[in-house]
């Protein structure tokens, strides 16, 4: 019942956001891994098929297990792919925020003027905010507070933000992501003012 209610969910969200295409792998999360090779070939397909010149996915440092696995699974697609290189790969925040990013390493998603469609995209997941979870609300309290409080002496430029990490270099070969996060880290401690 759960997978049919977000198969609708999901549907209804394409339709709202005018969405090109929209299409469901059904994998179970168990089954969500860099390792697996029909995964990683279903993902170079659906690259090929639509050359995307900016890829957006999970970042490395969030706190769901399968987010990660869905980011090495990308990852691992595009080094197959030797003759597409999308012009902009960006990991973006789910279920840990990257507002402790230093600023030489967040992306800034400006998404003023999109709060009402923001708000209509989450709304439809009625069976993931029914259960408990009021993503609705965290998730735009998250990109308020990422406009207010992401630069300290100036006045909000944008009015919702969301994060984001350049994944770019996770695309050359020998790079490893988890090294590459914690450079990410190690920067973040570096700046400490302590």
């Amino acid at each position: 019942q759960m997978v049919a209610a977000r198969r609708k969910e999901q549907i209804k969200a394409a339709k709202i956001g005018r969405y090109a295409a929209l299409i469901m792998l059904n994998y179970p999360s168990s089954e969500i891994s860099a390792d697996n090779a029909r995964l990683v070939e279903d993902i170079k397909e659906i690259i090929r098929r639509f050359s995307p010149e900016t890829v957006y996915t999970h970042n490395p440092a969030d706190k769901h297990k399968t987010h990660v696995n869905v980011v090495k699974s990308v990852v691992s697609a595009l080094r197959q792919l030797p003759d597409f290189k999308p012009k902009e790969f960006f990991g973006c925040e789910c279920w840990r925020d990257l507002d402790w990013l230093n600023d030489g390493d967040k992306i800034v998603f400006d998404l003023s003027g999109h709060k009402r469609l923001l708000r209509r995209l989450i709304q439809v997941h009625k069976s993931q905010i029914k259960g408990g979870k009021r993503y609705d609300l965290a998730i735009q309290g998250r990109r308020l507070a990422n406009a207010t409080f992401h630069r300290s002496h100036d006045t909000n430029t944008a009015q919702l933000a969301s994060f984001g990490m350049d994944l770019t270099p996770l695309l050359e070969p020998g790079v490893d992501p988890k090294k590459f996060t914690e450079d990410k880290i190690d920067n973040f401690k570096n700046q400490l003012l302590l």
